[in-house]
């Protein structure tokens, strides 16, 4: 069974995980599904990816096997707790966001989750960079 990946939010840190995934062959542009409040930003990176646009954060917690929670520390928590309800039991989150911590996420998501921090570095943004999980 193919995994289903989601995006919420896709910034720099985002887009460079997105493009290193669909670049390494693993896994393939329609099995990944995007969603920013930028409906501009969501059909750029469909045209230059191929992904699948969502409408929702709600609509990419309901597809996805794994979502990336790819937004800004500021409002990490308060995405997650919202898509919190939508998300599938074995569905695991991996935050990006610097600062949040894993008791944050647990209580936004509910303790009960998977959940991964992970913390890539700047040269992650042209295929040479590491993440710390």
């Amino acid at each position: 069974m193919e995994k289903k990946i989601g995006f919420i939010g896709c910034g720099n840190m985002g887009k460079a995980i997105l493009g290193g995934l669909i670049a390494s062959g693993q896994v393939l542009p329609g099995q990944i599904w995007v969603y920013t409040p930028s409906p501009d930003k969501v059909a750029a990176l469909h045209d230059q990816y191929g992904i699948n646009a969502a409408q929702s954060a709600q609509e990419v917690a309901q597809v996805a096997d794994i979502v990336f929670g790819a937004v800004k520390p500021g409002i990490m928590v308060k995405v997650l707790s919202e898509i919190s309800s939508s998300l599938n039991k074995d569905s695991l989150v991996v935050s990006i966001a610097a600062g949040v911590t894993l008791d944050q996420l647990a209580r936004a998501l509910g303790h009960d989750r998977k959940i991964i921090r992970a913390m890539p570095n700047p040269p992650a943004l042209v295929n040479a960079g590491m993440t710390s999980v």
